[in-house]
């Protein structure tokens, strides 16, 4: 099971229990009196302050945990970042690089036409032995048109050779900065898969936070939640005991609820589906202990007062449903949960037998009345003080 999961159904549990004590405690006037509410307003009180010491230390390692993760975010922003400027860069090298490269196929092909030029524009044949014979020169007999003609094919063949000079130098140079751009974009793709790498694990760390993060704030949560119900039950017998100091003590009335004992009616006519005292449920390592019986339900069922008495308390509890609380003297008090209507309301008056409340929702596991009787805040077990027979069957 999830930890977080697991917190807060234990923590949902212990609620309900603390929830239960300080009603039984606050709602009914018991012979324990002060002791007893001052013993358990300590015990609450020392609880609260359990619990605020460790809500404070959840909340600091919330508050380190959000400084951390806020410097991860910045450092992933940077890494973002610079690998976003890397990869503009190597968009930015690979464009000029094609640039470079026309360039270099451009001066190429100058480079191969001035050649040509060059060839074309003389007008000298080379024999085998190397030496140069004259066949003609622009087909002129007159000297001073020779030296005139040969004085231009000078002034050509250094003009081409200068620019096929030139272009070779601009090749070279091309060259070169093509072999730079190489080495730096292999340089920029080093760079880049290192950057990625980081930000691939702080991408990885930062969701581990994210996570444990979620945990904390749970954590936080749950114990503001439990936090607030203990404080509300610590102001609640606070008062409580300043209005029982108030009150004069007083003899504890004739207990006529016990002269009935094991004549009393059942509330419910049906099966007990779950017994008084300890069980082990499937799947659960250990027992617990039932504090009542659970009486099954079988068509639309009124529940009724086991004795004349006045109503206490009336609520609903999450896992309970309604609840029903009538004091019947100054000791004994029976309780009702699960019911789908209640027909009641505190502080009125009821006779033994009266409908208190309906289950209404028949279903094979849900519809069930919980039921306890109670000497003080103490449960004792319901059968032995209600009639021999008062269930249908007793086959469990």
């Amino acid at each position: 099971m999830n930890p977080v999961l697991m917190s807060k159904v234990i923590i949902k549990t212990i609620l309900f229990a603390i929830s239960l004590l300080v009603i039984i405690h606050t709602r009914l006037l018991c012979a324990s009196g002060i002791d007893e509410m001052d013993k358990h307003f300590k015990n609450i009180k020392n609880e609260l302050e359990i619990e605020l010491k460790e809500l404070d230390i959840v909340e600091s390692t919330k508050r380190n945990m959000a400084k951390e993760l806020s410097l991860l975010e910045d450092k992933l922003m940077l890494e973002k970042n610079e690998l976003i400027g890397l990869e503009n860069k190597h968009k930015k090298l690979l464009k000029d690089k094609i640039k470079i490269k026309r360039e270099l196929k451009h001066v190429l092909l100058n480079m191969g036409v001035m050649k040509e030029q060059l060839y074309n524009s003389n007008l000298y044949l080379l024999d085998n032995q190397n030496m140069v014979n004259t066949k003609t020169l622009f087909f002129t007999n007159a000297y001073h048109n020779v030296l005139k003609n040969l004085e231009i094919l000078e002034h050509i063949n250094v003009s081409v050779y200068e620019k096929v000079e030139l272009y070779q130098n601009n090749i070279e140079k091309l060259k070169k900065l093509q072999k730079s751009f190489d080495d730096q974009l292999l340089r920029i793709n080093l760079v880049s898969n290192q950057k990625r790498r980081v930000l691939n694990q702080y991408n990885n760390e930062k969701i581990r936070y994210d996570h444990t993060f979620a945990i904390v704030m749970e954590d936080e949560s749950s114990k503001k939640d439990y936090i607030n119900i203990l404080q509300g039950k610590q102001t609640e017998l606070e008062y409580k005991i300043k209005e029982l100091e108030k009150q004069k003590v007083v003899a504890e009335a004739n207990n006529i609820f016990l002269k009935y004992k094991g004549r009393l009616p059942w509330p419910l006519w049906g099966d007990i589906i779950e017994r008084y005292g300890p069980r082990a449920p499937a799947g659960f390592n250990g027992t617990i202990f039932n504090k009542g019986i659970k009486i099954r339900a079988v068509t639309d069922s009124v529940v009724k007062s086991i004795f004349r008495g006045k109503v206490e308390y009336k609520n609903w509890v999450k896992g309970y449903g309604n609840i029903i609380i009538i004091r019947h003297d100054n000791t004994y008090y029976s309780l009702y949960a699960n019911l789908d209507t209640v027909y009641i309301d505190v502080g009125e008056n009821i006779k033994q037998g009266d409908a208190v409340g309906l289950i209404s929702d028949i279903e094979d596991t849900k519809s069930y009345l919980y039921f306890e009787i109670r000497e003080h805040d103490k449960a004792v077990n319901p059968q032995e003080w209600l009639k021999e027979y008062g269930g249908l069957n007793e086959n469990i």
